[in-house]
């Protein structure tokens, strides 16, 4: 994984070797400009929850019977197919969102948080978005990347030359693309890009003999040089920042601002984004009330919006843009606590409506489910990926 904070990206790859990435690329100088996406692409962005992903939002049929997590038959939304919802967050998406969604079950097997966390994103040692993100082809330099933190912390890992690049700001993100105002002080991009390759290849046998050590290091050399030599296209980062409520330079620590550097990153064609919201440990919630409250405060808005643009912007309306939601695992009855079960929810233009993640009244999963790899395995599915590398797709829920 190569994050911008470790001196493993496009910011520091300057610094490093001398060659700052300047945005000299075109005469206007009053318009943002960034590397030209490919040809219409798809993405899958991962919303994850960290903590836990409640089923009541994604299962709420499962409590009616006993009012748990305080659902009644009034408050659960019978979307279709199975599947219902929690009618006050979930349920606020949408006809479209709601046309284009499915339940998911994930019996990943952990408990502890940790373990948990581990096991939505990696499987017999693998990434699982890497995987998917270099399954799913397309040219753009970043293939892969994590906006405000990895959804896992460990070693650095790649999947046939895909890593994942973490972005901590709208800034960042910014100087991923090369974007922003013209800086005459900093070099134009074809010259770094020049530099940049020059210093690879002196490198060249230091990286070859220190293939882990230095896998930061190649993973930033390749994905920089391919950012500066991509042609640009107009992106007007303020605006989108200014759709989503946030400014072009803030720190991605909100949700809204997660999904305005996502939809930057679509744009230029990334391929798998993947992003974290905090707080979701909810022990002790019974009736549900603070991961309602929560979910209607700090995500449905914006999702509401991302999910609106995807369909409205003709940009995006021509890719093929997916969404899942999903968290550690779902919380157990009676007191909120850890379940050995996950319920996420998908959505997206070729989800069919239904669900494979109904839990039971107690929050389990029939022993049949899938775990993390047949998830992602969905997933391929509905990006239409041109192959899948997690084998045959268990859910059937794909249009």
């Amino acid at each position: 994984m190569t994050t911008f904070s470790r001196r493993a990206s496009l910011k520091a790859i300057g610094a490093l070797f001398g060659s700052a990435l300047g945005t000299r690329i075109g005469a206007r100088t009053w318009e943002r400009e960034a590397m030209a996406a490919p040809s219409p692409n798809a993405c899958v962005v991962s919303i994850f929850f960290e903590g836990g992903f409640n089923a009541l939002f994604s299962s709420a049929d499962s409590f009616v019977g006993k009012g748990s997590f305080g659902v009644t038959s009034s408050n659960a939304k019978n979307v279709g197919n199975g599947l219902f919802v929690d009618a006050s967050t979930i349920g606020a998406l949408g006809p479209w969102a709601l046309s284009h969604m499915a339940a998911i079950g994930n019996r990943h097997g952990a408990t502890d948080h940790v373990s948990a966390q581990r096991n939505n994103f990696i499987a017999e040692g693998r990434s699982l978005p890497l995987q998917l993100a270099a399954a799913m082809g397309g040219d753009a330099a970043f293939k892969a990347v994590a906006l405000g933190g990895l959804p896992v912390p460990g070693p650095s890992t790649t999947e046939a030359g895909v890593s994942l690049q973490l972005l901590r700001t709208m800034s960042d993100v910014e100087t991923a693309l090369g974007v922003g105002a013209v800086d005459l002080a900093l070099p134009a991009r074809g010259v770094a890009a020049k530099a940049i390759g020059g210093s690879r290849a002196m490198s060249q046998q230091s990286l070859k003999n220190n293939p882990s050590s230095m896998s930061f290091a190649r993973d930033a050399y390749d994905t920089t040089i391919g950012s500066l030599t991509r042609p640009p296209i107009a992106i007007d980062v303020a605006g989108v920042a200014q759709a989503y409520r946030t400014t072009s330079g803030a720190s991605l620590d909100s949700v809204a601002a997660k999904l305005a550097a996502a939809e930057l990153m679509i744009r230029s064609g990334t391929n798998v984004i993947t992003l974290s919201d905090t707080g979701w440990d909810t022990h002790g919630d019974r009736t549900g009330n603070t991961v309602r409250q929560k979910m209607s405060a700090s995500v449905i808005p914006a999702l509401k919006t991302f999910l609106s643009r995807i369909r409205s912007e003709p940009d995006l309306a021509a890719m093929n843009i997916s969404v899942i939601l999903h968290g550690d695992f779902a919380r157990s009855l009676p007191g909120s606590d850890h379940a050995p079960a996950l319920s996420a929810l998908v959505i997206g233009p070729n989800v069919k409506v239904g669900t494979t993640g109904k839990v039971s009244a107690s929050v389990s999963l029939a022993p049949s489910t899938g775990g993390s790899k047949e998830m992602w395995s969905y997933l391929a599915a509905v990006a239409k990926a041109p192959q899948s590398p997690f084998g045959a797709n268990p859910h059937a829920l794909v249009l």
